[in-house]
């Protein structure tokens, strides 16, 4: 990896120290566990994916001559048809997520100077999102960005929201050709909550992620940094910061009249806010059956 931009076989053979030790060359700011590097552009929208993936650099195996398990390292074989323009690989591909990194190299120099966004590449995403923390910690000039964009998402054409992103962000995401989709973590799940800013997560092609039978597709790779370009560009040009909105408090209480003193509610009583009840509808009638049980007398479902 000693050129300029390297390629995504590059990238899908390379071990984690490789792809860190290059980073480390173009960043701006780095620690053991996030690599940063700023645009030109004061107000920009900052790009997220991370370096490690499920797949390890070793492999261990038990020499009998000596009579214990010897660890060695490894190169992984890629494989690459050309007709499908399919990466695929017997020992685990790393797509999830190399990917997101060669997307965030490729979106950085495609953009000119004054459109270029922010670019962070978070470790050990795959195990807890150590990273992702201490990004958020560390670098306070993240709260200056516009929005937060991770391209670390399985499929095709998905757009992933985490911290109850508003209405009119989930639309604008989409407007760029995604369609919203759920989603359990990913680095901007912490990084968004902690900087208070909007973000989304985007398909980047890849499947079968976590096993040996991964695949990526450059087709759906191409099409969704083509979006982020533009993505980007309309975003930087339009200078709005996506702010997370300040969440609701949830009601912890209530004020039993019968026996004349507040009670906690726990369990039974869940109180949803109300863009959580329109955007599921289904909540609602949860909250009602729940109101009513209160309601009933289930003195079990309440702690004094």
């Amino acid at each position: 990896m000693k050129g300029k931009l390297p390629t995504l076989r590059d990238l899908l053979q390379a071990r984690k120290s490789d792809v860190t030790t290059y980073l480390s060359r173009i960043c701006n700011k780095k620690s053991e566990t996030f690599w940063y590097k700023k645009s030109p552009v004061k107000k920009a929208v900052t790009l997220v994916c991370h370096v490690d993936t499920s797949i390890g650099d070793t492999d261990s195996y038990w020499d009998s001559k000596s009579g214990k398990y010897v660890t060695v390292k490894i190169k992984r074989r890629i494989f690459f048809d050309k007709h499908a323009q399919v990466f695929m690989g017997p020992d685990g591909l790393g797509g999830d997520d190399r990917a997101g990194v060669f997307g965030l190299l490729r979106v950085y120099s495609a953009l000119p100077d004054e459109l270029k966004p922010n670019l962070l590449f978070c470790d050990e995403e795959e195990t807890g999102g150590r990273g992702a923390r201490e990004a958020a910690k560390c670098l306070t000039e993240l709260k200056d960005s516009l929005m937060l964009i991770e391209l670390d998402r399985r499929g095709i054409k998905d757009c992933v929201f985490y911290n109850n992103e508003p209405k009119e962000f989930i639309d604008y995401v989409e407007s760029f050709g995604f369609k919203k989709d759920f989603g359990t973590f990913s680095d901007i799940s912490h990084i968004g909550k902690e900087v208070l800013l909007c973000s989304a997560n985007l398909s980047v092609g890849y499947f079968n992620e976590h096993t040996r039978h991964e695949t990526l597709y450059c087709s759906i790779l191409n099409d969704t940094i083509k979006k982020t370009i533009e993505l980007v560009s309309a975003a930087t040009i339009a200078g709005k910061v996506w702010a997370l909105p300040k969440e609701e408090p949830k009601k912890t209480s209530y004020w039993d009249g019968w026996n004349g003193r507040q009670r906690q509610l726990r369990g039974l009583g869940t109180v949803y806010t109300k863009e959580e009840l329109e955007r599921h509808p289904y909540l609602q009638e949860w909250q009602d059956m729940e109101e009513q049980a209160r309601l009933n007398g289930y003195e079990e479902f309440y702690f004094h």
